[in-house]
C-alpha cells in the first residue's frame, strides 16, 4: 500500500511537471489538458470512486503511515526486550532455588 501511494505520488507530481512544460509553450492545450484531468476526477467521484490526486494529502498519509511503523516497531521491541528481562529474571530465581536445594541437601547430609 506504501508503495501504491508513492507511486502515486510521482505519478501525480510527473503530471504536474508535464503540464508546467506544456504550458510554458502551450497555453490552450494546458487548459485543455487541466480541464480534462479535472472532469476526469469529477467523474469518478460522482461513481462513488475516491480519487486521491492531491500531493499534500498523499505526503501527509506517507508520512503518517512512515509513523505508525515506526511507533509498532518501537513498541515491538520494547515488547522483546521485556520479555528478555523476564526469561533472564525466571533463570535468575531457577539457579538461586537451585542453590538453595543443594545447600539444603548438603546441610541435611552433614547432620546424619
Amino acid at each position: 500500500k506504501k508503495k501504491d501511494l508513492q507511486q502515486m505520488l510521482k505519478s501525480i507530481e510527473d503530471k504536474e511537471a508535464k503540464m508546467k512544460e506544456i504550458a510554458k509553450t502551450d497555453k490552450a492545450k494546458a487548459t485543455e489538458l487541466k480541464d480534462k484531468m479535472v472532469w476526469k476526477s469529477a467523474i469518478e467521484k460522482a461513481r462513488g470512486n475516491r480519487v486521491k490526486d492531491d500531493p499534500k494529502l498523499l505526503r501527509k498519509t506517507i508520512k503518517r503511515q512512515e509513523q505508525k511503523k515506526e511507533k509498532s516497531k518501537k513498541d515491538w521491541n520494547n515488547r522483546v526486550q521485556a520479555q528478555q528481562n523476564a526469561m533472564k529474571e525466571r533463570q535468575k530465581k531457577r539457579k538461586a532455588n537451585i542453590k538453595e536445594r543443594v545447600q539444603r541437601k548438603k546441610v541435611k547430609k552433614i547432620k546424619k
